[in-house]
């Protein structure tokens, strides 16, 4: 529990765990495979591990990729080198006063926890701050929020492109928007993948490789995947509370093909369930309109608005609502430089390509 952190000077020299190194030195080797990271910055990190390793744990079973740090100045550092996840940051109370006002606006910075033994102790100074979501003296509060924030994150970063009508009348196909033209190449690779019995193992080892450490994850869901996987379906596995949709989505985003290449079966298998459905439901199915809620950054608006009548393009599996009011949730939180969009999108299966299905349970 938070509530026993102590708050300590910040020029008090502090000693990591020699067990904490050794982990990081071998996380090195491993990569960020999520669409976040947590930067913990407390001058008695290596306390709260000896002390309180159950927290630590617990997070870790929410965001697999933990950076922690006893100096600001090498969290800055650190957090200004992150260019394609977003971060939570966890600070003790001291340092946080410190250094929230001089990061804030850092895109990158997607939330900020703070920590202290008495939250009511004119420890106020966070409203002042959007991305602060308060100060927290439990580690029930914090690791209850973090899930909301990260179903949250993640819904945002679906991988979009947008292709203005402009690019779509250039006769070389070179100049259009690069992440669009390769996932549509990607797309048709993997969708003409053969079956390959060894796949599902090779991604079950690739796993084991980035959560060797976690062994939430390893037990919780990669082992539970080895031995169930045929029990469920595609869709099941994809929209389960765990990293699968995450590490789906960041490695379309950042066209990781190592990772897309490794998750290759999984995505054609979530592929042809929805070809299924899709065919199950041809015959009950009318022209329909669904909702999509969205956060984007300001500058991705700017340039949808610049774009009318040309081609948005969703870079991966989609979730839409028929009720408008659901899909309003996942855009009325708003982060700083940001803009909330709910997308309406009317399909009529007549003229449709691309298979959808509705999705009772």
């Amino acid at each position: 529990m938070l509530n026993d952190f102590n708050s300590t000077n910040a020029n008090k020299k502090s000693y990591i765990n020699p067990e904490i190194q050794a982990n990081e030195r071998c996380r090195s080797k491993s990569r960020i495979v999520q669409n976040f990271i947590i930067i913990w910055l407390d001058p008695d990190i290596d306390e709260v591990n000896v002390k309180f390793p159950d927290t630590i744990a617990r997070l870790r079973s929410i965001v697999s990729w933990i950076k922690v740090f006893t100096l600001p100045d090498d969290s800055v550092d650190y957090l200004t080198d992150v260019t394609d996840e977003n971060v939570f940051l966890f600070v003790e109370n001291s340092f946080g006063k410190q250094l929230v006002p001089l990061i804030h606006e850092l895109p990158q910075l997607y939330s900020i926890f703070v920590f202290c033994n008495d939250n009511d102790e004119q420890q106020t100074w966070t409203k002042e701050w959007t991305k602060a979501n308060g100060i927290f003296t439990q580690a029930e509060q914090i690791c209850s929020l973090l899930k909301d924030n990260v179903k949250q994150c993640d819904h945002n970063t679906i991988p979009i492109s947008i292709v203005s009508v402009d690019d779509l009348s250039k006769p070389n196909l070179n100049e259009v928007e690069p992440l669009f033209m390769y996932s549509q190449i990607l797309k048709e690779i993997l969708l003409e993948m053969a079956s390959d019995e060894h796949a599902e193992k090779e991604l079950v080892q690739f796993w084991r490789e980035q959560y060797y450490d976690n062994a939430s994850v390893l037990k919780k869901i990669v082992d539970e995947f080895e031995q169930d996987y045929h029990r469920h379906t595609p869709i099941w596995w994809y929209t389960r509370d765990c990293f699968i949709y995450s590490m789906i989505n960041r490695a379309l985003r950042t066209m990781n093909t190592e990772v897309i290449i490794k998750m290759g079966f999984f995505l054609l298998a979530v592929h042809q369930q929805i070809q299924e459905l899709h065919r199950q439901q041809s015959n009950t199915r009318v022209p329909l309109t669904v909702y999509r809620g969205q956060t984007i950054s300001n500058s991705e608006f700017q340039k949808l608005s610049n774009s009318k009548g040309g081609l948005l393009s969703f870079n991966s599996f989609m979730s839409t609502s028929v009720d408008p009011e659901v899909a309003n949730v996942f855009c009325s939180n708003l982060e700083p430089n940001t803009t909330g969009i709910l997308f309406k999108i009317e399909i009529d299966p007549s003229f449709s390509s691309i298979p959808f299905a509705l999705l009772t349970n």
